[in-house]
């Protein structure tokens, strides 16, 4: 199968990154899988550049401005129509869409691509039913249910100046009307947020998990791990991972109270390990990591630095306010690490509490440091919770699993399109 994936980008972000681990794992398994990217990070040939004729990036930027200026969000850049012209989307049996707000890519153009070629869209967030965010659970926001308008988060990304949202949102009504998709959900949660979506709930969708590769992300012993990270074999060590570490959503305003907490109970001064992007102090504005030593990792790709540094640490905890299925407790668990969370978007499909984790009471921080407390000080549990934890990670989200369901969704687009004459 010729399959092609469009994407903001090829790695960095865990949506990213999530998608060229497909696009990757399709290739593994025999076939021709092709990236193409606004901003390309990998030395993969078979990811391209959409536009790399540098007066068509520029046209696309100028519009992009002039759109960012009225507020009408990704309504027209001529890369996306460009596309349709494009050689490996003539020679593509199916695409593969997945971050496509970001500035580069048109949803107005999805009618055209749809009749030329079967699509399917991967839903890494909400932007697709939404007037311009791309997670309104952020704020529990319902108004994508009924049209948008009177937005309560203009500056969420993707942020936008004037409150456009319930035009944008009728604009995606009509082209949806005229664009043949398919839909699938990384989590049961984003099923159900489609299913509730007058925008979308037109498509089929399908329930397909992401995946890693568990021949890299396995355990490694603690005290190899802690060795090669040169960590102090007998100190608690914590975890923190997040595209940005400083993005409210993600939490870091209840991780740094929850760890005052917890350094309060421990004889040994803990090491926090930090991965992901942003400025540690304004994670600490509060000076309550002040009892850890810090060790920051920055924003790494790289996969067998990153299982080192699950092995390594103890719990890994993401107090996340929304999230769809968060990649960073997935790679977690299949190095037998457990995770401290709290139970919104998918976290609950990957945690079960006191099975392969805990789930505290959603922005409890005294719940939480008692999670985290309770892994560093029951070893019998902590034994427990990190074998189920291999166990669950190797049933559910071996990235072979996600190649085979995506393939059954691909060929049943491929007949479907074939079948309208497509």
């Amino acid at each position: 199968m010729n399959v092609l994936h469009i994407n903001l980008s090829d790695g960095m972000i865990g949506a990213s990154i999530a998608a060229y681990r497909l696009h990757s794992a399709l290739r593994r398994a025999g076939h021709e899988s092709r990236m193409l990217v606004w901003r390309k990070f990998s030395s993969d040939p078979h990811v391209q550049v959409i536009e790399d004729q540098r007066f068509w990036r520029f046209l696309n930027r100028a519009i992009g401005v002039c759109l960012d200026e009225l507020s009408l969000q990704y309504v027209l850049y001529p890369s996306s129509f460009r596309l349709l012209r494009h050689p490996w989307v003539l020679e593509a049996d199916v695409i593969n869409l997945h971050i496509i707000h970001g500035g580069y890519f048109s949803f107005t153009v999805l009618p055209w691509l749809s009749r030329r070629v079967p699509v399917v869209v991967t839903l890494h967030d909400m932007w697709l039913m939404t007037g311009h965010c791309a997670v309104a659970a952020y704020v529990e926001c319902q108004r994508w249910k009924t049209g948008c308008g009177e937005c309560p988060q203009l500056n969420d990304y993707p942020g936008i100046r004037r409150d456009m949202t319930s035009l944008l949102w009728r604009v995606k009504g009509l082209v949806y009307c005229n664009a043949h998709l398919r839909l699938i959900c990384p989590s049961k949660w984003m099923a159900e947020q489609v299913h509730n979506s007058p925008l979308l709930s037109r498509f089929k969708f399908y329930h397909v998990p992401n995946g890693i590769d568990l021949q890299v992300f396995r355990p490694v012993p603690k005290t190899d791990a802690r060795s090669a990270l040169g960590v102090n074999p007998e100190a608690p060590v914590l975890m923190f991972s997040a595209d940005s570490l400083t993005k409210p959503r993600k939490g870091g305003e209840d991780l740094s109270a929850a760890l005052a907490i917890v350094a309060n109970h421990l004889a040994i001064r803990p090491i926090l390990l930090l991965a992901g992007s942003g400025d540690i102090a304004a994670l600490d504005s509060n000076h309550e990591l002040s009892s850890f030593q810090v060790w920051p990792f920055g924003t790494s790709s790289n996969d067998w630095l990153m299982r080192i540094c699950y092995s390594a640490a103890d719990v890994v905890v993401l107090p996340t306010r929304a999230d769809n299925l968060p990649s960073v407790l997935i790679e977690s668990l299949s190095c037998g690490t457990p995770c401290v969370s709290y139970s919104v978007g998918g976290v609950g499909e990957i945690i079960e509490h006191m099975q392969t984790g805990y789930l505290a009471r959603y922005r409890d921080v005294q719940d939480l440091a008692a999670g985290i407390l309770l892994l560093l000080t029951d070893d019998q549990l902590y034994s427990r919770i990190s074998e189920q934890s291999i166990k669950i990670a190797a049933e559910r989200f071996d990235i072979r699993l996600q190649v085979r369901r995506y393939i059954d969704v691909f060929n049943e687009a491929i007949q479907d399109h074939r079948a309208k004459g497509g």
